[in-house]
């Protein structure tokens, strides 16, 4: 198995370095992102404020977004996380007569690619490889307690809501902390 994923991952190394991009700035995976991005700011209105402050407003929501372009900062934060411009700070770079291709981080361009798959994978043979005498496999040690047989569920952590018997309101209390119940007889009554 280790053989087969090493395999895989020169094929992928070297396939990598040899692609060729069609943009000579950018690579094609961040490019391609980058433009579908672009369409959909196409529909956003800008209003601006000052100093690089611009206001972006969703049309079909009405949501309002504030970007700084001067800080490469909006806060929906997907400016941060893309690391390049988020569909409002693409808006606000239209507005601005400003190229949004400038507010792409260097590592998405060509060069970085290039450098990153620039180093080439050395193929190395399992059958050559020695055991060593101080290499031995992890000693698997059995877990306390008997071992679970149900399978646990997707959904199956999260708690249900409590229903009181008693008023039987969906909420925070069962029968036994209930205040909306009649007292016949109980705590509550003697409290």
């Amino acid at each position: 198995m280790i053989n087969a994923i090493y395999t895989y991952l020169i094929k992928l190394v070297y396939k990598r370095s040899q692609e060729k991009q069609r943009s000579t700035h950018f690579a094609d995976v961040p490019l391609a992102r980058f433009n579908d991005r672009l369409k959909l700011s196409q529909r956003y209105q800008v209003f601006r404020s000052q100093n690089g402050i611009y206001q972006v407003q969703i049309p079909d929501f009405g949501r309002k977004h504030v970007v700084n372009l001067i800080e490469h900062d909006c806060d929906c934060r997907n400016f941060y996380e893309y690391q390049s411009a988020c569909t409002h700070a693409i808006a606000a770079c239209k507005y601005a007569a400003e190229d949004p291709f400038n507010h792409i981080d260097w590592k998405f361009s060509v060069k970085a690619l290039q450098k990153t798959y620039s180093h080439s994978l050395v193929p190395i043979s399992i059958k050559s490889l020695s055991s060593k005498k101080g290499v031995q496999p992890l000693k698997v040690k059995r877990q306390r307690g008997r071992p679970k047989t149900k399978r646990i569920r997707k959904g199956d952590w999260k708690q249900k809501p409590i229903c009181c018997s008693l008023c039987g309101v969906v909420g925070d209390h069962n029968k036994r902390r209930c205040t909306n119940a009649p007292l016949a007889n109980g705590r509550q009554q003697r409290a």
